[in-house]
């Protein structure tokens, strides 16, 4: 249509304006912008605008706009805008926004904006924003946002927000806070610091350093507490530690229930070892 030094060598395709655009690719289009490409191998494939976007051996995929983004060996992709985002042999994704951004090996996954996020080898996931967030031979899992959250090798887990959370394990999920861990299957962390879950269908609710090692078991919040068995509770206090079965510590300080159906309300240095005894 207009603009300079551009060229169109594709059969049935078209650069409306702009400047140092190219069009190799078959039925596919510019708009507008700058050294903008879309190469040969790449078919029905539209760019909007923007600076130095490149669509590569695609198919049926799109660039709006912004700069440095990369399209390439991807079937129905798209990218909205911001800079340096790529998507890589993958197919019905997009990234709508951000900068740095990376879908990868996937198929039906999104990343909405952020910066430095990345989706590798996964189907049907989605990062809200952030940075530096990362989910990775995964299906059905979301991470909302925060700072260097992962999820790895797993199915349908969340992490809501918050800095440098790990979910390794199927149906995880963590609300907030920083450096959290759910490895075992169905574990939920609500906020924290440093909390750790690594029984199945476990819960921490909140607090430093609280750990749950067995399946079935609660700590609701506190400090530096630890379950080891299954089907324990501890409601809060500080260094307290569940090792047997079916056992309570309702709170208190550096408590210890090492029994079965075993518990102790409150307290301090106190140690129930017997069964059925409080």
């Amino acid at each position: 249509g207009a603009g300079t030094s551009n060229s169109v060598n594709g059969t049935c395709s078209s650069i409306v304006s702009g400047e140092n655009n190219d069009v190799s690719g078959n039925y596919s289009s510019i708009n507008s912008g700058k050294s903008n490409k879309i190469l040969s191998n790449s078919n029905y494939c539209f760019l909007g605008a923007g600076i130095s976007n490149n669509i590569i051996n695609s198919t049926e995929s799109v660039i709006c706009g912004g700069s440095q983004s990369t399209n390439s060996n991807s079937n129905q992709c798209f990218i909205g805008g911001g800079y340096n985002n790529k998507m890589l042999s993958s197919g019905n994704s997009d990234i709508l926004s951000g900068m740095s951004n990376t879908i990868s090996n996937a198929s039906l996954c999104s990343i909405r904006t952020g910066q430095n996020n990345k989706i590798l080898t996964a189907q049907y996931d989605s990062i809200g924003g952030g940075e530096h967030n990362r989910i990775s031979s995964s299906t059905y899992s979301i991470i909302g946002g925060g700072l260097s959250n992962s999820i790895t090798n797993n199915n349908k887990s969340v992490i809501v927000g918050g800095e440098h959370h790990l979910i390794s394990s199927n149906h995880g999920f963590i609300g907030s806070g920083q450096s959290c861990t759910v490895a075992a299957a169905y574990g939920v962390i609500i906020n924290g610091k440093e909390n750790e879950i690594n029984g199945s269908y476990s819960f921490i609710g909140d607090g430093c350093g609280n750990t749950v090692n067995g399946n079935f078991s609660s700590i609701v919040t506190g400090i530096n507490n630890t379950i080891n068995s299954e089907n324990c509770f501890i409601g809060a206090g500080k260094n307290n530690t569940n090792s047997g079965e079916d056992n309570f510590i309702g709170a208190g300080t550096s408590n210890s229930v090492n029994g079965t159906c075993s518990s102790i309300v409150s307290g301090e240095n106190n140690d129930v070892s017997g069964n059925y005894s409080t």
